[in-house]
């Protein structure tokens, strides 16, 4: 009895760590999608931003 107790234990830490390994992969492969949008973005700011400075 006390033997299945820990296998169902076992399983159900199995399982929430899968799901966890899940979420964490998809949003770290979320991350490495929106990276360069956001490097394109900042470049973009600061390229105008530099350009104020030099014109105005």
């Amino acid at each position: 009895m006390f033997r299945n107790h820990i296998r169902v234990l076992v399983a159900a830490v199995r399982n929430w760590c899968g799901v966890q390994t899940a979420q964490l992969i998809r949003e770290f492969l979320f991350f490495l999608l929106m990276l360069p949008v956001m490097l394109l973005r900042w470049e973009k700011k600061r390229n105008e931003e530099i350009d104020e400075f030099f014109f105005f």
